[in-house]
């Protein structure tokens, strides 16, 4: 009788066990085809400041007011803020009526940027503010961008600044884990790209830049109308000249980047040594000249080429010269222009690949 208890009570627990594993599963898969939570996001930028070009960074305040249903998510201390250098966040308010959470937050942040020098000063410069919930991929969190219209009147920019464009986009990114513990698996977490283009009149920043340049080239040029007989002013014009421009070039370059390709600022300074370092030459020649010997009789071609420059070469490298300053900086006018007809006038809300499975992030 004993033993038929026993298989009773055995028989009875099994039951309960396999339901109890049963409702489990049940309540697993439920959470498996649970949808992700949802954050609507719009953005306020306050302030852009602390522009600089040689460090490669900008100083960024801009406000966030996020909306959401789970009570789990803490943004001030999940939140990052990509490229980043120094990120300082501060919660503001945290509101919630009928189970919806709104949170408005503060941040500044320490920007690192990749400049484009290439037509330094006429330049336009790129700028993304990218943010993504470190704590949360995107099976548990994505993040939507409220449509809103950014008033650009109302942001503060330095030296001269404007917003040309602005807009966001959205999208989900790989993180990869970094140092001597990786990660088991990547993370796809949700990204929400703010972008903006801001740019400014040169015009100012260019006579202030190349003013020096330019005197050197003329102070230069001027010995072509000293006496060739005076060698000492007629050469050492020139040569002075073009330690000058050296000069002015080593000011401009501790504004800039380091950058292997060659920039605008670049190709000023070298036709200006190049037109410097052909008066020296041309006067050289002119200064030959003045002691005709034989071999300038048996060498009549050669004769007639160092008398032509003697006579016209002053006017070519004036020509010439001005001449490619203009087409340079006809360039570096239209170059924003040209990159702009090529893509679209306004941003759409297409998904960004904000960081890339490569990249590092904070």
């Amino acid at each position: 009788m004993k033993d038929f208890y026993k298989i009773i009570s055995f028989f009875i627990f099994s039951l309960l066990f396999c339901g109890a594993v049963r409702s489990q599963s049940k309540s697993d898969s439920k959470i498996t085809k649970n949808k992700p939570d949802t954050a609507i996001v719009s953005m306020y930028v306050e302030r852009i400041s602390d522009i600089d070009f040689r460090d490669q960074q900008y100083a960024v305040t801009f406000w966030l007011k996020i909306t959401y249903h789970n009570p789990l998510f803490d943004f001030k201390k999940q939140l990052q803020v990509y490229g980043s250098k120094k990120t300082k966040i501060s919660l503001v308010i945290l509101d919630s009526t009928k189970g919806t959470y709104v949170a408005k937050l503060k941040l500044a942040c320490e920007m690192g940027e990749d400049w484009d020098v290439d037509a330094y000063p006429f330049d336009s410069q790129h700028l993304n503010f990218k943010i993504y919930d470190v704590a949360n991929d995107s099976s548990k969190l994505i993040f939507l961008e409220k449509v809103q219209r950014i008033h650009n009147a109302s942001i503060k920019i330095e030296n001269g600044w404007t917003i040309h464009k602005h807009g966001s986009s959205r999208g989900d990114t790989v993180v990869m884990g970094y140092g001597t513990v990786p990660l088991d698996h990547l993370n796809k977490h949700s990204i929400l790209c703010f972008s903006m283009d801001i740019n400014r009149s040169g015009w100012g920043i260019f006579f202030k830049c190349f003013i020096g340049m330019y005197v050197a080239f003329f102070v230069a040029y001027i010995a072509f109308f000293i006496d060739i007989q005076k060698v000492e002013p007629r050469f050492g014009l020139p040569v002075g000249a073009l330690f000058a421009a050296i000069a002015n070039k080593y000011v401009i370059e501790s504004l800039l980047p380091q950058t292997p390709e060659w920039t605008i600022v670049d190709w000023f300074h070298f036709f200006t040594f190049f037109s410097i370092l052909l008066v020296i030459y041309f006067s050289a020649i002119s200064l030959g000249l003045k002691k005709p010997n034989n071999f300038h009789v048996r060498n009549l071609k050669v004769y007639k080429y160092k008398k032509w420059i003697d006579e016209k070469g002053h006017l070519v490298i004036l020509y010439v010269y001005i001449s490619l300053n203009i087409i340079l900086i006809i360039w570096a006018t239209t170059h924003e222009a040209i990159h702009d007809r090529k893509n679209p006038p306004v941003y759409t809300s297409a998904k960004c690949s904000c960081i890339a499975s490569q990249d590092k992030p904070d």
